[in-house]
């Protein structure tokens, strides 16, 4: 016998005997006991336990097709159920949220409940009649039997929040009337107001009652700002928009709306207030507070946009000049510096040179990043 017939035999030898060994290996492997475990659980019953033994079997031998095809059969049943749990949790869950008046809970619990369950039960209808060959070829792959069972629990299930959801939808808007109601009763005027904000249907009660509690919000605003407590642009607005709510079927629609006409007069006052503080600050070259006084004018015009530009321009120039005190000033200095100078308006004569620190600043930041990322 020559060499190369000798070497054949033991390449012939060798793998024969690891196909006999990888042979065995697959039949009596780990992932084999496992698998006739999840067949037993199967056999008792306990689908959920069966499909974690076929998924420890997958973790050893992820492309056995047979441990596949077992897993998907499985995977089907222990899905649904899943659901089905989590459905009646959710329910449960829906009705211990009425019980406590927390309604908008409820209603979100009862409709994911809800939701599960239609998932279920068309499953089930597919897979058992449907004509497409993909749901034809999971029931027959399937224990359709097993779908049925979980499918008709669901169908029971269903009924009961259904007939929940439409309890609930019918006594509903009385729920959250009698809950604005008592949070009114309590001085929680805002927090009845957004009570009554969950009816989407409101009837002319609920209407009325809606409009009369942003009449007295808005009341109570008014008269603060008429006795000089707490005078800014952002509590007349605050005010103006509560009254603004009082329709004209309302008997208080005109008393609101002379309100609001003396409540626009004084923001018009106001704005005039903040702008003459700010040519004060201004002349005082405390530019940034000028900045910010004008920020809270309601109604801006020319004028007082170009204002603010030159302002701008002028924080911009401050905050520059502080950088160039500094040995290395900090990111944020540079980018606070640039946002002011990226407010200038075209239209300013300041906009070219601020256009030029802009571009300066970019470099100065660009060039300290490459800096860092070298050290």
């Amino acid at each position: 016998m020559n060499r190369s017939t000798v070497f054949a035999v033991l390449f012939m030898s060798i793998l024969i005997a690891g196909l006999v060994v990888g042979y065995i290996r697959y039949f009596t492997g780990k992932e084999y006991e496992l698998y006739d475990e999840a067949k037993q659980l199967e056999a008792q019953g306990d689908l959920h336990q069966a499909h974690d033994k076929i998924v420890e079997a997958l973790s050893i031998s992820p492309l056995n097709r047979k441990i596949l095809a077992y897993k998907a059969d499985l995977f089907l049943y222990v899905n649904s159920d899943t659901k089905l749990q989590k459905a009646k949790e959710l329910y449960d869950e829906a009705v211990k949220a009425m019980n406590k008046v927390d309604y908008e809970t409820a209603a979100e619990k009862l409709e994911a409940a809800n939701n599960m369950l239609y998932d279920l039960t068309t499953l089930y209808k597919l897979a058992n009649s449907s004509s497409d060959r993909t749901l034809r070829n999971v029931a027959k792959s399937y224990n359709i039997e097993r779908l049925k069972e979980l499918s008709d629990k669901a169908e029971e299930l269903q009924k009961l929040v259904s007939k929940d959801i439409k309890r609930f939808k019918d006594e509903l808007p009385n729920k959250y009337y009698d809950k604005a109601v008592d949070e009114a009763n309590q001085g929680y005027y805002e927090k009845a107001y957004n009570t009554l904000s969950f009816i989407r249907e409101p009837n002319d009660r609920i209407k009325a009652f809606k409009e009369e509690i942003s009449n007295h919000i808005g009341t109570t605003k008014y008269n603060n700002i008429e006795k000089g407590d707490n005078v800014t642009s952002f509590a007349i607005k605050d005010s103006i928009w509560w009254l603004e709510k009082v329709s004209d079927n309302s008997p208080n629609y005109v008393e609101a709306r002379v309100k609001i006409s003396k409540l626009n007069k004084r923001l018009g006052e106001l704005d005039k207030e903040y702008y003459e503080k700010a040519i004060n600050l201004t002349k005082e070259k405390e530019y940034e507070k000028a900045y910010n006084v004008l920020s809270s004018i309601t109604n801006t015009n020319k004028s007082i946009e170009k204002l603010q530009s030159e302002l701008s321009f002028q924080v911009g120039v401050t905050k520059l000049s502080e950088i160039n005190k500094t040995q290395n000033p900090q990111d944020f200095l540079i980018i606070n510096a640039m946002s002011w100078f990226s407010n200038v308006d075209k239209d300013s004569d300041n906009y070219p040179r601020a256009q030029e620190i802009l571009s300066q600043l970019n470099d100065r930041l660009s060039a300290k990043s490459k800096k860092n990322s070298l050290l």
